[in-house]
């Protein structure tokens, strides 16, 4: 479906609005704005329920109530009183922008969970990545007619100036949302295509990754097993050497080490005389705090 076809019948708001006043021709001054508005929601009315199969209930009790004071007009009240003529007016304008409002919003939605069904990379693919810049700017262009659309609300009813406006601004959105929308749509077996190209360049890596992954692995096993057995047989080659310098090694730096420790020892060896022992006899503590008896009295000199 290409943006010609969008809506079905009119292409753009310019070609809706033309007919709606071709409409409006056909009968007197004090009904044309009823029919304009009438014409307008009838067709939105149409399409949404077309395309999603629910009755938009607030649309139709607006058309109610019109109904209600068209009826009204013709039996209550006298002749040039346009009372109930205006609020069958004021009726059908919300019934319009309430269908306006609706058919927008459940497009957009629809558009949202079309477009989640399929990656970025997926959109990348089609178009050289083009296609997916023109719905995400269409996107944002959407948004921001909806929301300038919103903001005018504030100024319904004011004037019959005020209220086209705010039509017109909700007609902008309702036309880019389902021209985005059907453009997305239309491209549906291109992003099939393309989601499949995808997971044919997933599928080719993983494997070269796995095949890389295993020689890599292979490889390492090898060249650890070769270390490995190198080691072993240098150790059972040199073993008795090793034995034998290492024990040299630990009786030189054993014998070393007692030899210094007897050095120090002699060094410090001061004999210390303890005073608590009978005459003659002399205690003599070394440092280490061993006790030593010697008699003072035997001449110990070598003659």
């Amino acid at each position: 479906m290409t943006e010609s076809k969008q809506l079905i019948i009119f292409r753009d708001k310019k070609s809706l609005l033309e007919e709606a006043n071709r409409e409006c021709a056909k009968v007197g001054i004090e009904f044309q704005k009823s029919i304009k508005y009438y014409f307008i929601a009838r067709y939105f009315v149409a399409i949404f329920e077309s395309r999603n199969h629910e009755i938009p209930i607030q649309v139709w009790n607006e058309y109610r109530n019109a109904l209600d004071h068209f009826f009204r007009s013709l039996t209550l009240q006298e002749k040039g009183d346009h009372t109930h003529l205006i609020k069958m007016e004021g009726h059908l304008l919300r019934a319009c922008l309430d269908i306006l409002k609706i058919f927008t919003h459940t497009t957009i939605e629809t558009y949202e969970s079309q477009r989640a069904l399929y990656s970025k990379e997926v959109y990348d693919l089609i178009d050289n990545g083009k296609f997916y810049e023109t719905i995400i700017t269409q996107s944002n262009l959407i948004s921001r007619n909806f929301e300038h659309a919103k903001l005018s609300d504030s100024r319904l009813g004011k004037s019959e100036i005020d209220d086209l406006e705010i039509i017109d601004n909700y007609l902008d959105a309702a036309f880019y949302a389902d021209i985005l929308m059907l453009n997305l749509i239309s491209r549906e077996m291109d992003c099939i295509n393309a989601k499949q190209k995808l997971d044919n360049l997933y599928h080719s890596a993983h494997k070269k990754t796995t095949w890389e992954h295993l020689k890599i692995h292979g490889l390492s096993h090898i060249v650890f097993a070769g270390i490995g057995v190198g080691l072993t047989m240098l150790f059972n080659n040199y073993s008795d050497d090793l034995d034998n310098m290492w024990n040299h090694t630990f009786s030189t730096n054993q014998v070393k080490l007692e030899s210094k420790e007897f050095s120090s020892a002699t060094k410090t060896d001061k004999r210390i005389p303890d005073t608590n022992v009978s005459e003659g006899v002399t205690i003599y503590k070394s440092p280490d705090g061993a006790r030593h008896l010697i008699d003072t009295t035997v001449d110990t000199t070598v003659k």
